[in-house]
């Protein structure tokens, strides 16, 4: 006699805080395993305190990975821990990002930098690592990235980023068109945007049934209270 099927599995990354845990949260309340990545990084992407993040994880029910993601391999040493910690990976949801404004004349090359490992270089590597472990197992999977909003003055390396994650998340769609794994986004309207709102629509795209789209990017104005696009 076979066990019971066991519980969906999410890895957040970002998901200690701001749009992440309210994700990780909703995620949890749905009976979803939760694996939080998040090193506790700042707003200005300083002062990372795994410890803080493996608390916050925890009060949410959630399990802790409290180290940076931002490469090939640290990227799949996450979605391994996840396996491992909680018996496999479903979902991915790509919400850590942080932001270092400054003019384009005054670009600081560290605070670039920064911003386009965090916002996008650990989503793309996150991402392929998935991608990677579903199409050799055969297993579906769903993907959604948090593409921060490019709004006001000062904003050049998170645009930079957000637009690579709008491409990144289209390309990879079209990567994966043949199996059952879908990978979609959505762009929140700005800073202080209904986090609520934004989690709903999350767990609408990481659902099973029905089919979710791929390769869409959906902007928060399209949405209504319920989730779904006008």
């Amino acid at each position: 006699m076979s066990g019971a099927a066991r519980a969906r599995v999410a890895l957040v990354a970002g998901g200690a805080r701001g749009i992440g845990r309210e994700i990780a949260i909703r995620l949890v309340a749905a009976g979803v395993r939760v694996v939080v990545a998040d090193p506790m990084t700042g707003a200005d992407g300083i002062g990372a305190d795994p410890a803080a993040a493996a608390a916050r994880a925890a009060e949410i029910g959630a399990l802790a990975f409290a180290e940076s993601i931002a490469s090939p391999g640290a990227a799949a040493q996450a979605i391994g821990h996840a396996e491992r910690a909680a018996g496999g990976m479903d979902i991915l949801v790509n919400a850590a990002t942080i932001r270092r404004d400054a003019a384009i004349d005054a670009l600081d090359a560290g605070d670039w930098e920064a911003v386009i490992r965090t916002n996008l270089s650990a989503a793309t590597w996150l991402v392929a690592a998935a991608c990677r472990r579903w199409r050799r197992d055969g297993t579906p999977g769903r993907i959604v990235s948090i593409v921060p909003h490019v709004g006001g003055t000062g904003r050049a390396a998170v645009a930079a980023a957000s637009a690579g994650l709008i491409g990144l998340t289209r390309a990879a769609a079209r990567d994966m068109r043949l199996s059952d794994i879908r990978i979609n986004a959505i762009m929140p309207r700005a800073r202080d945007s209904d986090l609520g709102l934004v989690a709903s629509r999350v767990l609408a795209l990481v659902a099973l049934e029905p089919v979710p789209p791929s390769g869409e990017i959906q902007r928060e104005e399209s949405l209504t209270p319920s989730g779904c696009r006008r």
